[in-house]
This record gives C-alpha cells, structure tokens and sequence, in this order.
C-alpha cells in the first residue's frame, strides 16, 4: 500500500555504497563513487526536503558511523572482504562536520540536525564469520558488536521532541569503543 504525506517531519539520512576496499585497492572511481553516495547523498536529500522541513520545523538525523571520528584498526580487516575503505571513514566524517553545518544554518528555520555514529553493527553476512566477529568485538568494553535494535532509544531521542533541545550533535552508539 502507497501512502503519500504531506511534508516531511523527519528526515533520516543513512547511505552507504557497500563497496568494499583496501587503501591498495581503491581507485579514483571507487573513492568518488562512495563519498557521492555517503556524502553528497546527504547533502542532495536535505536540500530537497528543506522546503517541507522548513514548514514543518523538522528534524535532519544524518547517519554517520564511529569510523567518522576514529581510525580502523588495520589489524582487524585483514583482506578485502572485511575491508573498511577510506573512503567510508571520510565521507562519515564529512557526515558528522555537515551536521553541525546543517545544524548552524537551519536552526533560523526551526530544524534540528543531529548525527549518530553506530558501531560495530556488522552485517548479518559479515556475522557468520566467527574469527573475524571475534576480532571485532574484542574491540570495545562490551566484548561484542551491537545489535540493530540497540539504535532504537538514541534514533527516538534525536526525532521527537525528548531531544527538543539537542541539535548539532553526533551521538555515539558504539559500545564504547572510541574510549580506548
């Protein structure tokens, strides 16, 4: 069923390529392929919402990732199937600095604009592999990845009105792992 809505209230921006790359690996194209689709994306999609938002004084939540404000440890992605390439790293960081852009120029308008930064939330393909999660995990405090539904409580504080006075923010869900 095709529902239509009058203007947009909250506007969730989460965009990756899926592409998987080395540092050796990456190529000119690669790299302007995922900063236009992580980062650009965000850009063009608030840009196009900006009307509605602005009527409706709104809520922008960018999804970044940790590895928008911390570095991969190299020893952890070993190959290129588990690869983290630096272009993801780059236009999340991009993500996080926009947000506080966004959260600048929009607030005149009455718009909120946050970012949150998950990880490791890994795939359910990439899961499968026991050594690799191993490793991964072992990454933070909590000894474990997380678990989609571990965003719930900060995605509901970020878009309701429980966060009505956060803006400009990048909220971190990552087990702790950028304390280390």
């Amino acid at each position: 069923m095709h529902q239509h809505f009058e203007t947009v209230d909250i506007l969730v921006n989460n965009a990756w390529s899926g592409n998987k790359n080395s540092w050796e690996s990456i190529t000119d194209e690669d790299w302007n392929h995922d900063i236009n689709m992580s980062l650009n994306s965000v850009f063009r999609m608030t840009k196009a919402a900006f009307p509605d938002l602005k009527s409706s004084r709104g809520v922008v939540l960018n999804i970044a990732s940790m590895y928008g404000h911390i570095g991969p440890d190299y020893r952890i992605y070993d190959g290129k199937e588990f690869a983290n390439p630096p272009s993801y790293g780059a236009a999340k960081a991009g993500v996080i600095q926009f947000t506080k852009y966004l959260a600048s120029f929009l607030s005149p308008h009455g718009i909120r604009v946050n970012a949150l930064s998950p990880g490791a939330f890994p795939h359910p393909p990439t899961q499968k592999h026991e050594e690799f999660m191993k490793r991964l995990g072992s990454k933070n405090p909590m000894n474990r990845t997380g678990q989609p539904e571990e965003l719930k409580g900060a995605v509901a504080l970020l878009c309701s009105d429980a966060g009505s006075y956060i803006t400009g923010q990048n909220i971190c869900v990552d087990g702790g792992w950028a304390i280390w």
